[in-house]
């Protein structure tokens, strides 16, 4: 388990401290698990990924205030081979009334002292980035001759 008591996080423009991360395994590989419905709990999503071998944690993200699912949640493998192999057969298949769906969690990335995160950007790259993007969504439409 992890030694650390809490992380500095950043998400929306807000910093805070985040205990919740200590109750994970240091050096765990993650899924996130979403599409789930307001019936799923802890013990289901448990009982979902045990089948392997190096399954080690899971947990279902509920509102503080309405104890209500948010509709995702996390799953923790020890094994990078039993995420992968989770991911490829667990994806689309029911857990309660709804057919999950799975990808690589990227917890990490919202660390501001984690090592995916990046300084900054100035207003110039930012709109350099936002025309990029919105050029790739859009085909040029030519007008008929």
């Amino acid at each position: 388990m992890s030694t650390s008591t809490s992380i500095t996080r950043e998400a929306g423009g807000k910093v805070w401290e985040d205990n919740s991360l200590s109750e994970w395994p240091d050096n765990d590989y993650r899924l996130f698990v979403g599409n789930l419905g307001n019936e799923v709990t802890d013990e289901m999503l448990s009982a979902a990924f045990k089948i392997y071998k190096s399954f080690q944690k899971s947990k279902v993200v509920r509102d503080k205030r309405t104890m209500k699912t948010r509709g995702y949640g996390f799953v923790s493998f020890s094994d990078p081979m039993d995420m992968l192999s989770a991911l490829r057969e667990i994806n689309n298949k029911y857990i309660g009334n709804r057919p999950c769906m799975l990808k690589r969690s990227k917890w990490e990335d919202r660390s501001v002292s984690g090592k995916a995160h990046t300084a900054p950007r100035s207003a110039e790259q930012e709109s350099l980035s936002w025309s990029a993007r919105t050029t790739q969504k859009f085909k040029r439409v030519r007008p008929n001759s």
